[in-house]
């Protein structure tokens, strides 16, 4: 994992779970990041004994100098020794320092390295950039405007790209440049490289740092950014249906990067005329993307993604909020996060009961008393369960209502309290049969045999069993 600060938050806690269950595995994980993310990722404490720290300092001159006279074999030990100083030790300066001397035609690019062109006089009297980020600025700023602008344009598609989403997102250049050679271009400069479409890599062109793209990508005016991500999510979602979130997601080959763009755009202009619209079509690719994550076995990524929809919706379309939430409650209590998955819940509850939703608010409160019984805290689990259950035991049979009176009779099981259980266990296996739920029927059968185990009732249990 490269650039580890800019990792989010689902994949901090994929890494943190992979270090604790490894431990014993031969599995190497290399994450690299600048100085601090260790602690910003809460990765600094290892209690597993499997983890390495290498801390990287700045290179010394002379290493330094070696790296750049490997680079540019010809250039005099007197010059080296200048972009060295310049470079105070990063060797990612001084690779971009030769770009911008290439760039300037005072070097040029061969698969030797990098030779001088003309007088090297010239290259000893530059007023060289102090800085890294003013470096790489320079370097922008000196690409022919249709370059310029184009890379600008692509630093919103990330970070690599393939090559054929560059007409349908960026803006086509004054003169009408054919993009193909304009890229072309560019990855002679060095601003772009091919790469190999892989697992660690969405598209085919790379830009060649970080950097070069975070700083072409501040150079986007914020409506520039709005339209460009617009375009991108628009060109990414082919197929995906935003109004039917739970059929648009295990399909959607992008949802996750369309729904980012989304937002990013309305993060950009969040005032423009559309901008309901826009957040609505984020909130609905960030729970398509929640329900893919836990088809693919990643509910810590379905759970960030599901509170994301949550807190977009959240004063805007209370219904689907609420249901934002209750799904993140549900993918955390799959990681055994019960604390998490309570305060889903009951914002969940809140947001169901501020629209009017009673019997869905009631079921939250009872999915998060469930949540409280398995952390252990079966008095006020079962307390608040009781208090759902009257709510949903109304009229008609009804799943939720079947289901709380499952959870009942189990945590009471839990506490020894088999008679108490009895009646709760009937009336969710009433309502199971009658609801034709035959995973719950199940669920409530297994449940129902311990509870006749627990009586002396060995007859009536093997019954149960065999029925379930």
């Amino acid at each position: 994992i490269d650039d580890a600060e800019h990792v989010d938050q689902s994949t901090t806690e994929f890494v943190t779970s992979l270090l604790q269950w490894s431990g014993g595995q031969r599995i190497f994980v290399v994450i690299s990041g600048r100085e601090g993310f260790l602690d910003r990722l809460g990765w600094q404490t290892d209690t597993t004994g499997s983890v390495m720290t290498l801390r990287l300092q700045p290179l010394t001159s002379t290493e330094t100098a070696e790296i750049l006279h490997e680079l540019a074999p010809e250039l005099s030990s007197g010059a080296i020794g200048t972009l060295a100083a310049a470079a105070e030790g990063n060797p990612l300066f001084a690779l971009e320092l030769l770009r911008s001397l290439a760039d300037r035609g005072l070097l040029r690019r061969s698969v030797a390295g990098y030779q001088l062109v003309g007088d090297e006089a010239e290259l000893a009297a530059l007023d060289l950039p102090p800085t890294l980020g003013a470096l790489t600025g320079a370097r922008l700023d000196a690409l022919p405007q249709p370059e310029r602008q184009l890379v600008r344009d692509l630093s919103v598609l990330g970070m690599d790209f393939p090559r054929g989403a560059v007409p349908a997102v960026c803006r086509p250049t004054p003169s009408g440049e054919d993009f193909n050679v304009l890229l072309d271009s560019l990855v002679n400069r060095q601003v772009l490289e091919t790469v190999e479409p892989d697992d660690s890599h969405y598209g085919d062109l790379s830009f060649s740092s970080a950097l070069l793209r975070s700083v072409a990508y501040e150079r986007l005016t914020r409506r520039e950014r709005r339209s460009l991500h617009l375009a991108a999510a628009t060109h990414l979602e082919a197929g995906f249906d935003r109004e039917s979130p739970e059929l648009a997601g295990p399909e959607a080959p992008f949802v996750e990067v369309v729904a980012a763009h989304y937002s990013a755009a309305l993060l950009a202009v969040p005032e423009a005329v559309d901008a309901p619209e826009v957040r609505r079509k984020a909130v609905l690719a960030y729970i398509a993307a929640g329900d893919q994550a836990l088809q693919v076995g990643h509910p810590a990524g379905a759970e960030a993604h599901f509170i994301v929809a949550g807190e977009l919706a959240s004063d805007h379309e209370l219904g689907i909020a609420a249901r934002s939430f209750e799904k993140a409650g549900e993918a955390a209590n799959l990681l055994g996060e019960f604390a998490r998955s309570i305060e889903a819940f009951n914002r969940a509850s809140t947001l169901y009961e501020n629209g009017g939703a009673t019997r869905a608010a009631a079921r939250c409160r009872g999915k998060s008393s469930g949540s409280h019984n398995r952390m252990g805290n079966l008095e006020e689990g079962v307390r608040g369960l009781k208090a759902a259950l009257e709510v949903l035991d109304i009229g008609a049979p009804d799943v939720d209502a079947a289901q709380v009176a499952w959870r009942i009779a189990r945590a009471l099981l839990d506490t020894g309290q088999a008679e108490a259980a009895r009646p709760y266990v009937d009336m969710a296996l009433a309502g199971a049969r009658a609801l034709s739920d035959w995973p719950l029927t199940v669920q409530v059968l297994s449940l129902s045999g311990f509870l006749m185990d627990t009586l002396g009732r060995g007859a009536e249990a093997g019954a149960m069993y065999d029925e379930a």
